[in-house]
């Protein structure tokens, strides 16, 4: 595993205050991409802006499932 993906696991578990598996730290950058691409395509079609938001909230539930 890479040096930069395993400090940033462990940033997320301090910053959750528990222990965070690659799992999971994979779905919390699927929420950040998700959330990116959800809010900043302004001009792009209505269709593709739909499609980003309904991916960031698939995303969400998937992750709060996960660390709950």
């Amino acid at each position: 595993m890479c040096i930069p993906f395993t400090l940033l696991r462990r940033y997320y578990g301090t910053v959750l205050d528990k222990e965070i598996s690659t799992r999971q730290t994979w779905q919390l950058l699927n929420v950040q991409a998700a959330f990116v691409l959800a809010g900043f395509p302004m001009e792009s079609p209505v269709l593709i802006r739909l499609a980003c938001i309904a991916w960031f909230v698939q995303a969400l539930r998937v992750c709060r499932r996960s660390l709950a």
